[in-house]
């Protein structure tokens, strides 16, 4: 997949020019953060986006790290790009689903990988003390010691 590729499928899907529109509507700065979403996730660089449709470094992170704010719409038309590029990516269901945080999908990933033994020892004396000690925290948060 192209990035000029990408650019023309989610412009037909938005009925619009998503990058040579003028304005901070909201449906026109959620198809762009679709968009950067999709090129970054899918391996493009930064640069290789500023220099494809000009979109700049600071936009392309502020789209990045505000992708979870997204409407249902805006999320069809990603899995639909996902589906029509058949990219490695996994398809999000909802957007309760959304983090904003790719980390969780790589602990996710590495935890999966582990065996029974191993995945047993992690529950029973990593996670569930972390679990524990959240608990214990927000407890003295709510009686008002930060």
């Amino acid at each position: 997949m192209s990035l000029k590729e990408l650019l023309s499928f989610l412009n037909e899907k938005y009925e619009m020019n998503i990058l040579n529109t003028k304005t901070r509507k909201r449906k026109v700065v959620y198809a762009r953060k679709i968009a950067v979403n999709i090129a970054l996730s899918y391996g493009y660089q930064i640069v290789d986006i500023t220099n494809e449709w000009g979109v700049s470094h600071c936009k392309q992170i502020y789209y990045r790290n505000t992708f979870s704010e997204i409407n249902p719409i805006d999320l069809h038309h990603y899995n639909l790009a996902i589906d029509e590029f058949k990219l490695p990516m996994k398809k999000i269901p909802n957007l309760r689903a959304i983090d904003g945080n790719p980390m969780l999908d790589e602990m996710i990933d590495e935890i999966s990988k582990l065996g029974f033994k191993d995945l047993k020892f992690f529950k029973n004396k990593v996670f569930d003390k972390f679990k524990k000690n959240l608990a214990y925290e927000k407890e003295v948060t709510d009686l008002g010691f930060k």
